[in-house]
C-alpha cells in the first residue's frame, strides 16, 4: 500500500539579514496577501499555494525555482528537520519531544519547548497553538491536531515534506503530519501532495 503524503509547499524563502521586525515582543504570522506569510520568530515567508502531487525530488526542485512575491528562483526551499537537541539527531520514537521521530517537537511542555530545529513542529505547536495527538506522556488527548491554521489558508491536516534529508536512509527523507502533529520519515520516492 503507498502512502500518500502532502508536501509542505509552504515552501521557505530566507530573508535578509536585519529583516526581523526590531522590538517585536511576540511572535507572529503576518499575511502579506498572494500566499505570503511572514514569520517573525523563524525570520521566513511561508508560501501557502493550493495543493500539488509531487515526490521529495521533484518538491525540492519545484521550489527552488520558483518566483513568487518579488522574490527569484533560488530562493526558496522545503521547511528544514534539524536536530531538536541542536547538535545530533536522535532517531528513536518518542512522545515528549525529547528525540527528532515522534510527537510534540517543540510543543509546550516537552523536552525542548520552543525548539525552531524543525520549523513545521515549530509552526504547528508553538505559533499555531495545536496540540498533538498524543501528548508528552503517550497518551491520546482530545482536540489533537490541526484545529488551527491560523492566516494559512491552504495547510491542510497531510503529511509535509521537510527539505532534510533522513540520514540514516539517505532514500528517504523527513516529513511532518500536520493531522495529528507527528514528525517521522518516508522514502523519497513517494508520491505525495504538496503545498
Amino acid at each position: 500500500m503507498r502512502k500518500n503524503l502532502a508536501v509542505l509547499f509552504l515552501a521557505l524563502v530566507f530573508m535578509a539579514a536585519g529583516a526581523i521586525l526590531a522590538g517585536t515582543a511576540k511572535a507572529a504570522l503576518i499575511d502579506n496577501g498572494n500566499n505570503l506569510i511572514y514569520d517573525t520568530a523563524l525570520n521566513i515567508t511561508w508560501y501557502d499555494p493550493a495543493p500539488t502531487a509531487m515526490t521529495w525530488n521533484t518538491a525540492n526542485t519545484w521550489a527552488a525555482g520558483l518566483t513568487v512575491g518579488g522574490t527569484t528562483a533560488g530562493t526558496w526551499t522545503l521547511p528544514t528537520t534539524l536536530p531538536v537537541n541542536g547538535s545530533t539527531y536522535n532517531y528513536n520514537w518518542s512522545y515528549n519531544g525529547s528525540t527528532d521521530y515522534g510527537y510534540n517537537i517543540s510543543a509546550p511542555g516537552s523536552a525542548y519547548p520552543g525548539s525552531t530545529a524543525s520549523q513545521m513542529a515549530y509552526l504547528f505547536y508553538v505559533e499555531l497553538g495545536n496540540e498533538g495527538y498524543y501528548n508528552v506522556n503517550g497518551n491520546v488527548q482530545s482536540g489533537g491536531g490541526l484545529g488551527n491554521t491560523g492566516p494559512l489558508t491552504n495547510l491542510r491536516p497531510d503529511y509535509y515534506w521537510s527539505g532534510s534529508e533522513y540520514a540514516p536512509y539517505t532514500s528517504s527523507a523527513w516529513y511532518f503530519l500536520f493531522a495529528d502533529g507527528g514528525q517521522s520519515s518516508v522514502a523519497r520516492a513517494t508520491s505525495t501532495t504538496t503545498r
